[in-house]
């Protein structure tokens, strides 16, 4: 069996123990690495002959088989599409992309292509997780009752003016814009007892900071209406 010969875009946390599996497997070679810093340390620790600051550079090479995405979240749809429009295989780091949009585009034009998209994310297998999926298929009241929360905290923010995206699902998106902003606001809704992490750049574009709102079938109308009478008087 011939190596599969690796370009990978990006050089930070996750290109690293990316690039340390690859190290334990004699059928794997990273040949290229793209990426806007840190091309040297990582270049020399791994033992990567070509760097670049290009990843459509990358892609378009002919000694690179499968592309490897380790790059902020929000730059995944474009690598993913660039290099299944050079025909490369892919794997790309979690999440797939930031908007249910962008990933069925991404799904859509692999398969157009003709290639391979490997999704980064191991725990789907795990046991434990694809029980979880199970249960939740068999309790459809409580997917009902979680469906209709969303929907009523989804509304309660749209009347506030609160730009919540494409999301259809428990986890809500409050896109706030400004980086300070969302992270003044996680910090005040923490003080009145609501956990809502702060997603900032480069998990998410410039520009687009936002709070990461999660509704579970434990929540009732009354958690939710609570949350949007705080969400008012901080906002």
């Amino acid at each position: 069996m011939e190596k599969v010969r690796i370009g990978m875009v990006g050089s930070k946390f996750a290109a690293d123990f990316h690039a340390d599996s690859y190290a334990r497997n004699p059928q794997a070679e990273i040949v290229a690495v793209a990426a806007i810093d840190n091309l040297e340390e990582y270049s020399k620790k791994w033992g990567v002959k070509d760097t670049m600051t290009d990843f459509k550079e990358l892609c378009k090479r002919d000694d690179v088989d499968l592309v490897d995405v380790c790059v902020p979240n929000f730059l995944h749809h474009d690598v993913v599409m660039e290099a299944a429009a050079n025909r490369k295989h892919i794997i790309c780091e979690k999440p797939l992309a930031t908007t249910v949009e962008d990933a069925r585009e991404m799904v859509d034009f692999v398969k157009k292509q003709g290639v391979k998209l490997m999704y980064g994310e191991d725990w789907i297998f795990a046991p434990a997780l694809r029980r979880a999926i199970e249960l939740i298929g068999e309790q459809p009241r409580r997917r009902r009752l979680l469906a209709g929360l969303g929907d009523k905290l989804r509304r309660g923010l749209s009347v506030m003016g609160f730009d919540t995206g494409a999301s259809i699902g428990p986890i809500v998106p409050m896109i706030i814009g400004k980086t300070d902003r969302a992270v003044r606001l996680s910090r005040e809704l923490a003080a009145h007892g609501f956990y809502v992490p702060a997603i900032r750049p480069p998990s998410v574009r410039p520009g687009t900071s936002r709070l990461r709102l999660s509704v579970t079938a434990e929540h009732v109308d009354e958690d939710i209406e609570k949350f949007l009478q705080v969400v008012e008087t901080i906002r």
